[in-house]
């Protein structure tokens, strides 16, 4: 079996990067998933500060994955039904909206139970819309193009990770645990408001009927 060289994997890279800033479509899609995937680097450090000091109990932490992973994979159930009733568009728009919301109304609540409803909501709306973004990212590109793109998408978009962890640790000293996860909140709708005014994206149809690039 051939070996995959780091050469080639800059190749790829170099190739991905190219088709990726000339479609417009692609380009427009991933330029909130990078602030998205930022503020989640962002709030997977203030999360656990945010638990210790609004319940003092590690219990709790550990709830709160239970009901964040039940959600995401419920998601991930609904997902396949979802994309092919309702355009992809629409899809992504409103879950990102509701997404935002959910979450901004579960951490202005101070009520645990409304915390890990409104959390367990927010999650299962994250795992529909980051499962439709990874489709689209394998059903636009040329067949011959997708792993190529996927190499730079993938890389361009988990550049923004570490920077998060950064950022997140300098946000909580700033504002706070409960204020710094907030940020995620207003990236998420302000993402949607984005793609809402975005006619590509807006008119994107339903999953089965997206025209591959010839």
């Amino acid at each position: 079996m051939k070996k995959y060289q780091v050469t080639e994997y800059f190749s790829d890279i170099k190739f991905g990067a190219n088709y990726f800033f000339s479609h417009h479509l692609i380009l427009k899609l991933s330029i909130p998933l990078v602030l998205l995937n930022l503020f989640n680097a962002v709030n997977a450090v203030a999360m656990p500060f945010f638990v210790r000091n609004f319940s003092h109990s590690l219990e709790f932490l550990g709830i709160f994955g239970l009901a964040t992973g039940f959600g995401g994979l419920l998601g991930n159930l609904l997902v396949h039904k979802l994309s092919q009733m309702v355009s992809v568009g629409k899809l992504i728009i409103v879950l990102l909206m509701l997404d935002g919301i959910m979450r901004f109304i579960g951490l202005v609540s101070n009520n645990m139970t409304f915390i890990l409803f409104f959390f367990f909501l927010a999650s299962m709306f994250a795992g529909i819309y980051n499962t439709v973004f990874a489709s689209l990212y394998q059903m636009i590109p040329k067949m011959d193009y997708i792993g190529r793109v996927g190499t730079f998408v993938d890389s361009f978009i988990a550049i923004a990770m570490p920077i998060g962890g950064i950022l997140g640790g300098l946000l909580i000293k700033g504002v706070g645990s409960k204020n710094t996860l907030l940020f995620f909140s207003i990236v998420a709708i302000l993402a949607s408001v984005y793609y809402m005014f975005n006619r590509n994206i807006v008119t994107l149809p339903v999953v089965n009927k997206i025209e591959r690039d010839c």
